[in-house]
């Protein structure tokens, strides 16, 4: 029986504060990325004028994407464009590589999910502050009235939290579902009196397909919604 190892999480510390981190996550995270942009390279090479299947559904992809950001950013939605498509991309196989056995998800660690979280936070209000100026920026936490100043501003800062643990909740908590359902599956069919060694590898195959579907259909879920709110965020900082 071929056994994976498992990496372990590690603490440093920064002065008196710990800090855990997961080596897997990184290397996962590391290796998706380059896998990534060599497959965007690889296919912005073979681009023709008369496409072809592959083509064809890349770029019926990207003008879904593009329809979607020009409505919610209009005439600014050539600056955000790339940043939103590559979110949803980055996010789906981050999600769709925890159905391999023995890989966790990144977006499963609540590091990557709270580390998107503030770069989308960061780059909503920075081109917000380029946009309307930091006069009427500002003029956007005291309205309607200036005691809300307070509640204004932990709403922005609960965007953080709210859209990193959302990502973070449903993959992790997928996860955890099928770590609990598959061994009491095992346990019903000892108890009921069907024999393991004519169960058990139907019963594994069973579970290893809906987890792959559930795990590839839930991400691709998420990973869209993480990029719509991500849309939703940068739109309403920007508002003037």
């Amino acid at each position: 029986m071929i056994s994976i190892p498992q990496i372990t999480t590690k603490k440093i510390f920064v002065g008196e504060v710990p800090l855990t981190f997961n080596p897997q996550t990184l290397i996962t995270t590391i290796f998706l990325s380059l896998c990534l942009t060599l497959l965007a390279s690889l296919f912005s090479r073979s681009l023709t004028m008369f496409p072809s299947r592959r083509q064809c559904l890349i770029e019926i992809f990207l003008q879904g994407f593009r329809r979607m950001v020009e409505e919610g950013l209009g005439e600014d939605w050539k600056k955000f464009y790339p940043l939103i498509t590559t979110l949803f991309v980055f996010v789906l196989f981050c999600n769709w590589i925890g159905v391999v056995p023995g890989i966790k998800a990144p977006t499963a660690d609540l590091n990557t999910c709270l580390g998107l979280g503030l770069m989308v936070f960061f780059i909503s209000h920075f081109s917000a502050l380029r946009k309307i100026g930091f006069r009427r920026y500002l003029k956007k936490y005291f309205s309607p009235f200036p005691l809300l100043f307070p509640l204004n501003l932990i709403s922005e800062l609960g965007k953080v939290i709210s859209h990193s643990f959302r990502l973070f909740g449903n993959m992790f908590g997928g996860g955890i579902i099928f770590a609990v359902v598959g061994p009491i599956v095992f346990e019903i069919s000892k108890s009921i009196g069907i024999s393991p060694f004519l169960t058990s590898p139907f019963l594994l195959l069973l579970f290893l397909i809906l987890q792959a579907f559930f795990g590839l259909f839930i991400g691709t879920v998420q990973a869209f919604v993480f990029s719509v709110l991500a849309l939703t965020y940068i739109a309403f900082a920007r508002e003037e």
